[in-house]
């Protein structure tokens, strides 16, 4: 089964785009204003030494590199948080990279459920982006197309990671299951009950334990 990519979290978005190649386009376009910043320069050198010179009437065109200061000021903090978030993107999909099969929540910052879900979407929107184009999302492992992973061994997998990291969640988790797995049986005659809100045996009529 194949996990919907939803919007939100951390720079996770469904059309996130290869992230290397984002990154890159970010680097040349950082480069490219601090070029901007070094001509813009040079430029108000060029013209402060013409007013030097008696040539004032071409001071008029000094508020150009002023307005290229400003408008770099404003784009370079821009370009240095995104391209730091598709730096953490690409770092978290080198990591799913270095291995076959990964259980996705262990690529998560902290342990908790919260980090779990919010690294599930991060983790689609990097394969839907195409930065790791031979894995594929396993129910809660991502893993090699090749593997051909199976839900029972993804869901194997996960279990495994989540009894290390919160044995507690991961307890209560396989408790839940397997409540909602056995199925329930009348305390006096042993029947059945086949509706999950039933107050009454349908064989005998006996009040059912929890019944209100």
């Amino acid at each position: 089964m194949k996990m919907q990519i939803v919007t939100g979290s951390f720079g996770a978005v469904s059309k996130c785009g290869n992230v290397r190649v984002k990154k890159r386009l970010l680097t040349v376009l950082l480069v490219a204003v601090a070029l901007m910043i070094v001509a813009a320069f040079a430029a108000f050198i060029a013209l402060s030494a013409v007013a030097g010179r008696g040539y004032g009437s071409r001071m008029q065109y000094i508020f150009i590199p002023f307005a290229v200061f400003g408008a770099c000021a404003v784009t370079i903090p821009l370009i240095l948080v995104t391209r730091t978030r598709y730096a953490q993107l690409c770092a978290i999909a080198d990591r799913i990279a270095a291995k076959d099969a990964t259980v996705i929540a262990s690529l998560a910052p902290q342990q908790t459920v919260q980090a779990f879900e919010a690294m599930k979407i991060t983790v689609g929107a990097i394969v839907a982006g195409g930065a790791i184009p031979d894995y594929e999302i396993v129910g809660e492992v991502v893993a090699k197309r090749s593997l051909s992973l199976t839900e029972e061994d993804a869901k194997k997998m996960y279990v495994e990671f989540l009894t290390l990291a919160l044995p507690e969640a991961a307890a209560l988790g396989m408790a839940k299951e397997q409540a909602d797995a056995t199925p329930r049986h009348c305390p006096s005659c042993g029947a059945p009950v086949t509706s999950e809100g039933a107050k009454f045996c349908e064989s005998c009529g006996v009040r059912l334990k929890g019944g209100d």
